[in-house]
């Protein structure tokens, strides 16, 4: 089953934060359905790409795993000094996961699952 995810990047500084977020949780955080962070990012400079899925996902898509080879091939984490992958719950595995695409990234985990069933 296909499972679509959206892609929201802003450039502005130096430092990239990258987040995975689920569509149900930005509007469960947010008033406008915005993604984690968005003021603090403004008021710091910092760029930004998040990936957002409908649902937990885990992000296990090839059209995701394409786009991260493709930002790899493009150089696009080279442009950044500092890079940090942010993701709770389903979205910290995918955090983890995808951070290898940037060697030297940091990671911020809160609560990472890979799956939901408890025999895995």
């Amino acid at each position: 089953m296909k499972t679509a995810t959206s892609k929201i990047f802003v450039e502005k500084g130096n430092t990239l934060l990258v987040t995975f977020e689920t569509l149900q949780g930005m509007h469960a955080l947010s008033d406008m359905g915005q993604p984690l962070g968005w003021e603090m990012l403004r008021d710091h400079g910092w760029s930004h790409l998040c990936l957002a899925s409908n649902g937990d996902t885990w992000f296990r898509d090839k059209a995701v795993y394409g786009y991260f080879d493709r930002l790899i091939d493009d150089g696009f984490f080279d442009e950044f000094d500092n890079v940090v992958f942010y993701g709770a719950g389903p979205c910290a595995y995918a955090a983890a996961a995808f951070s290898v695409s940037a060697p030297g990234a940091r990671v911020l985990a809160i609560q990472p699952q890979a799956t939901l069933d408890p025999r895995l």
